[in-house]
């Protein structure tokens, strides 16, 4: 049986899965791996190519988010401001985000230390396409966007084909390549070695991206509250005259609504009748800020509610813990550079795979006249069949998308 379903080119055994799969969609996960390293330090590469979001720190502290608000209105008093992000690193400028009539939303950068304008970029910086490049090959589309969370599938299966090939991965935890040996075998040891490090890193990933799948179809947690209101017609979304004293008040209330809580971004309303949010860190660390907000009614600052994430409930608090966990930002830097290490070693790892098969066509084709005899590169390319046409479809549409 085993026999005929191989002459009909169906995977039988675990290995024949694994090496079926991770093939077919070799260029694409690998497109998903290297986008989802780079974008664990997206904040600081963009930090580094970007000379207004460097500042120099000062003993005496970093300004209110109300100074930071007043800085942006003196320079440009047409833009409304929408948001204020307030990034963890010292060096970091505050990002604002504006919006101004005819121009669309830029992102202004403020020295968080003396409270000036460093200068303007786009909404759509390195960091951000590098994250959007990851979730959905920069585009919009929800439809694409799904498609990416697919991947969670051929993912599993390498994951499961793996620990049915090696149930002990962890006695090769300190097992080295061995030496003198031949170049495939060289390879497979080093594969199992990275693949046996990277096994749990591997479950986390496929756990919190089949996560996303489960939201992507519906079925995920659901919205927190708006906190938004019904106002008049013709109302602002900021009252005539709101000033950064205004949101400093804000900020010193939202600190006596939730004692401790570390404010690092505020949401100002869009749209007249939402609120203004004060969000930030507080007792959870398997959140990201949003999960810690306190809402006020801009025009009177009366507190409209609030959330922190011990009281968001089971399925809230899992989609938090997912996100977080998927870009490793629960232990600060230490776990995103152990997630930049998995990473790279999840990228080596693929293109180990592929090296190793087609070492061992190359063998078998020198042995024997079923198997054509082709380039190393060449049975890569053919190997990976159908997927390598999709792999090169994905490249050109998150090119396009991303030029676009």
């Amino acid at each position: 049986m085993k026999s005929l379903l191989r002459k009909l080119h169906i995977p039988v055994t675990a290995r024949d899965w694994h090496s079926l799969v991770a093939m077919a969609f070799l260029l694409v996960l690998m497109f998903l791996f290297v986008t989802g390293t780079l974008s664990v330090f997206g904040r600081e590469i963009d930090w580094l190519v970007t000379s207004e979001q460097r500042v120099t720190v000062q003993t005496a502290g970093k300004v209110s988010f109300g100074a930071v608000y007043d800085a942006v209105e003196a320079s440009y008093p047409d833009a409304r401001q929408l948001s204020i992000v307030r990034p963890s690193g010292a060096r970091f400028a505050d990002q604002v985000t504006v919006t101004t009539q005819g121009q669309g939303q830029s992102l202004v950068y403020v020295d968080p230390y003396r409270a000036t304008v460093r200068g303007t970029g786009p909404v759509k910086n390195l960091w951000l396409t590098l994250r959007e490049l990851h979730r959905g090959f920069s585009s919009e589309r929800r439809k694409v966007q799904f498609v990416v969370t697919l991947m969670t599938l051929p993912l599993a299966v390498t994951l499961v084909t793996s620990l049915m090939l090696h149930r002990n991965f962890y006695l090769g935890f300190f097992r080295l390549p061995r030496r003198g040996a031949r170049r495939r075998a060289q390879l497979g040891d080093l594969h199992r070695l990275i693949g046996a490090w990277s096994v749990v890193f591997l479950t986390v990933l496929v756990v919190t991206s089949a996560e996303f799948m489960i939201e992507f179809i519906g079925l995920g947690a659901g919205p927190y509250p708006s906190y938004s209101e019904a106002v008049e017609a013709g109302a602002r979304p900021l009252p005539a005259g709101f000033s950064g004293a205004d949101l400093d008040r804000a900020v010193v209330q939202a600190t006596v609504v939730f004692p401790g809580l570390n404010v690092s971004d505020i949401a100002l309303p869009a749209v007249a009748g939402e609120p203004l949010a004060v969000r930030g860190e507080l007792t959870s660390p398997m959140v990201r800020p949003t999960a810690n907000s306190v809402n006020f009614d801009p025009a009177t600052l009366a507190f409209r509610g609030g959330h922190r994430a011990e009281t968001i409930g089971a399925s809230n608090w899992i989609f938090e813990a997912m996100r977080v966990l998927h870009y490793g930002s629960f232990g600060g830097l230490t776990s995103r550079i152990l997630w930049l290490v998995f990473g790279v070693g999840l990228s080596v790892l693929a293109a180990l795979g592929a090296l190793i098969y087609a070492e061992r066509l190359t063998f078998m084709s020198e042995r024997s006249d079923k198997y054509r005899r082709r380039t190393r590169l060449g049975h890569i390319w053919v190997g990976m069949g159908l997927g390598k046409w999709f792999g090169l479809a994905v490249f050109a549409a998150a090119t396009w998308w991303t030029i676009r």
